[in-house]
């Protein structure tokens, strides 16, 4: 259904862990960190999304290597709302709904 972490459960091997990025920057910067840590990890693809890159890690180093993905998603920070017509969208219809709070608000203090 929704996965709000970019890790999960391996499906097929027991007691691996798997990270997965979207966006090619980070997922360089988070090799390039378990590198340097020298962590051990195997680089996956699948074939129907290959545009998504996958690492997989034993259980033993998931913890070092879900530190290190913070600290590369954290370098990379995406917004709440990716697409920018959204967001507009959003602050008009709260701005909208705004003045007419306002307006309500004023209207109720003139007819005292």
């Amino acid at each position: 259904m929704f996965r709000f972490l970019n890790f999960h459960r391996h499906p097929e091997i027991k007691g691996e862990w798997v990270f997965y990025f979207r966006e090619p920057e980070v997922a360089a910067y988070f090799e390039q960190l378990i590198t340097e840590e020298d962590i051990p990890y195997k680089k996956l693809k699948d074939e129907q999304k290959p545009d998504i890159l996958y690492y997989s890690f034993t259980k033993e180093h998931f913890d070092r290597a879900q530190i290190l993905n913070s600290e590369a998603m954290g370098k990379f920070p995406r917004p709440f709302i990716p697409e920018k017509s959204a967001r507009v969208f959003l602050m008009v219809v709260f701005l909208l709904v705004f003045a007419f709070a306002l307006t309500g608000y004023i209207v109720t203090l003139l007819k005292k």
